[in-house]
């Protein structure tokens, strides 16, 4: 993270009409940050080792505007740390929870997944009901829960020609965000493999295959709680993005 920062720093303080000269970037792979300048590589950084997870950890492709987010999350975290390396202690959770709550990430965050919902309007209270059936099918939304006020939290949504369209949360950016812990004295490195592998992989891609399932549930639910997902259940709500 510190990197990537020092990166995007040195980019800054070039002249504006020189910033263009400085390049950061993912291999074709994306398991590799290469740092440009003048289309020369200077220095690489193995995204395993940025997110502190194992070598044999799979990542899912990134579209572009996924790793334009990626960037300013990273960025961020290297500010915080730069600034108040105090936040890595305590296993990282106040430095998560720094991020989470900057509003420049928060506002990228509903840029990217949910671009036409106010991330500050007012939660919807729950008025409908689910068969158990469908149900069991929103469990992958939520790490194999069910809970209304949770439940769709990862799940990202856009108006497009009189149509809803529904995605969710990048599992890398999910961990970033939520399960990122940096190598400290202590060594997560399997513990977040296996939050990684096991669980936002595992979520992402049983939505992924049962997509046309899910999405029709989660419309019927959409168009019948004022066009959003930001649902509360007896005034308590988690569903927001951040």
């Amino acid at each position: 993270m510190e990197k990537i920062y020092a990166f995007a720093q040195l980019k800054q303080y070039a002249n504006p009409s020189q910033q263009d000269r400085f390049v950061m970037r993912f291999d074709v792979s994306q398991t590799q940050v290469s740092f440009e300048i003048d289309g020369k590589v200077i220095d690489k950084c193995n995204l395993h080792r940025i997110l502190n997870v194992s070598e044999n950890c799979i990542f899912k492709v990134m579209e572009e505007d996924e790793e334009e987010l990626f960037f300013k999350v990273c960025i961020k975290y290297g500010e915080k740390i730069a600034c108040y390396p105090e936040l890595l202690e305590n296993f990282a959770f106040k430095l998560r929870q720094e991020v989470n709550e900057d509003d420049e990430i928060k506002d990228e965050v509903y840029k990217l997944m949910r671009s036409g919902e106010d991330r500050k309007m007012a939660c919807v209270e729950w008025n409908g009901t689910l068969t158990e059936d469908e149900m069991d099918k929103l469990r992958c939304l939520q790490m194999g829960s069910f809970e209304i006020s949770t439940q769709f939290c990862k799940i990202g949504y856009w108006e497009l020609e009189g149509e809803v369209l529904f995605d969710m949360f990048h599992p890398t950016l999910i961990y970033l965000l939520h399960g990122y812990m940096p190598s400290l004295s202590c060594d997560f490195t399997e513990a977040n493999t296996m939050l990684f592998s096991d669980v936002l992989n595992k979520d992402y891609d049983d939505y992924q295959n049962n997509k046309r399932e899910i999405d029709a549930i989660l419309r019927r639910i959409y168009r019948s709680h004022n066009n959003t997902l930001f649902i509360s259940k007896n005034s308590g709500c988690r569903n927001m993005l951040l």
